[in-house]
């Protein structure tokens, strides 16, 4: 059985959200069918000291997450949230389009679901495309805007729209493009690193928990006592918002049905597309979400709280131009790395990033040019090793795993982060 941690976890959720689309042939069946199944499962957590993965935790960590379960149990309106979500899909299906928008952008304000602004810690990211030759780093962009009806549907844009699709992680990139293990040699890969004095508001639309829960174990191991109803730990107000928006966001997780690949329509993009248009409005430029196409059969970490990092997807909506190929002004943002392959990419001593690192920070504190920069470093070397290094992999060629460093998505990843710090090395603080 699992327990409330076990619960929010992205592969339990993507467990109910795979039974409940086999049983059901309409969407909107799927979500009745899908409510039924999360509010069983959540009637029936066991509680978490019995849990196998999670007794081991620190004794003030389980004790938070067994209150936060006490409190969530005491909410009685899961099931109408369930509806109200489903109402706004049955809208859109009828030709309702502005009544659907209008009732979303109520529930999401109602909520507070949409008013968590993604902080750029790593402020590095990565783009792939498949290509037996070398492209040149404008054909690692957007579509171009005279090219736009290439342009698929897509789960946060629709056809016609162009969008530069980021991802935190190589392993990401490589399983969002949806190609065969023996092609990863023919991928171009470039990075794209955000200019220290640039900022970008984009939507967190990713689930808080796993986040929080790490928080509050760390807190715990260092001795820290947190109570689940401290004032002084803001996180206790936010909790019931967490856990709505966590269902919000797992409808507009479900995956695409197979049979209907290559259908213009796609019903379970409706949803997220919605939430598109009422964050565009709201003057957004970008949306921060996690991958439908990395579960524990690809990667998979044993710590107790992993933070889903290395599945993270970043959408930035463009700007059309009439005058130019591209949004020049997005674009302008990111230092673009000329794309490479693997066979580019050398293996990088994690310590030369370390190294490389701790070169930027004590430069910047002798002579402060941006005050970004040490925190981009920091980030960069200490948050990407701490997020992916416990992160296995399946390998290519067996179905053994091996650490994300030694997998060749790895190895890619790390060569770009250590071109990444040179950047900022030789262009900011040279």
């Amino acid at each position: 059985m699992a327990c409330i941690i076990c619960f929010f976890e992205d592969d339990f959720q993507e467990k109910l959200r795979n039974i409940s689309q086999q049983r059901t042939l309409k969407f909107e069946d799927t979500i009745s069918e899908y409510k039924t199944n999360f509010i069983f499962e959540f009637n029936n957590l066991e509680i978490v000291y019995l849990c196998e993965k999670h007794k081991i935790c620190n004794n003030q960590t389980k004790k938070w997450a067994f209150d936060l379960h006490e409190s969530l149990c005491k909410l009685s309106d899961i099931g109408s949230f369930f509806e109200e979500i489903k109402n706004v899909y049955l809208k859109w299906i009828n030709g309702r389009i502005k009544e659907s928008i209008d009732e979303l952008s109520i529930l999401v304000k109602n909520y507070k679901l949409l008013n968590q602004t993604y902080k750029f810690d790593n402020r590095f990211f990565f783009r792939g495309r498949f290509s037996k030759k070398y492209l040149d780093t404008d054909e690692l962009l957007h579509i171009p805007f005279d090219k736009r009806y290439l342009i698929s549907n897509q789960r946060y844009s629709i056809s016609g729209q162009p969008l530069i699709y980021l991802g935190l992680s190589i392993l990401d990139i490589f399983a969002e493009l949806k190609l065969q293990n023996a092609d990863f040699v023919d991928i171009n890969f470039s990075s794209f690193l955000l200019k220290p004095n640039q900022t970008l508001k984009v939507l967190d639309f990713t689930s808080e928990f796993e986040s929080l829960l790490k928080t509050i174990d760390n807190i715990a191991n260092s001795g820290g006592n947190i109570k689940f109803d401290d004032p002084q730990f803001t996180y206790y107000d936010d909790t019931n918002r967490i856990f709505y928006k966590t269902i919000l966001i797992s409808i507009c997780s479900f995956k695409r049905k197979k049979e209907s690949e290559s259908w213009s329509f796609c019903e379970e993009y409706v949803l997220p597309q919605l939430i598109t248009e009422i964050i565009r409005n709201d003057e957004y430029e970008g949306i921060l979400f996690t991958s439908t196409r990395i579960n524990n059969s690809l990667a998979y970490s044993e710590e107790p709280f992993y933070v889903n990092r290395h599945k993270l997807n970043l959408a930035l909506f463009t700007k059309y131009n009439p005058e130019l190929k591209y949004d020049l002004d997005l674009i302008s943002k990111f230092e673009v790395s000329k794309p490479i392959k693997l066979r580019d990419a050398y293996k990088i001593d994690f310590k030369e990033i370390e190294k490389l690192k701790n070169y930027i920070i004590q430069s910047e504190n002798n002579n402060p040019k941006f005050n970004t920069l040490g925190s981009l470093a920091e980030f960069s070397g200490i948050s990407t090793d701490i997020s992916l290094k416990n992160l296995l992999v399946k390998e290519f060629s067996s179905d053994n795993y091996i650490q994300y460093s030694e997998h060749p998505t790895g190895q890619v990843h790390y060569y770009l982060l250590y071109h990444n710090l040179l950047t900022v090395r030789n262009y900011y603080l040279m």
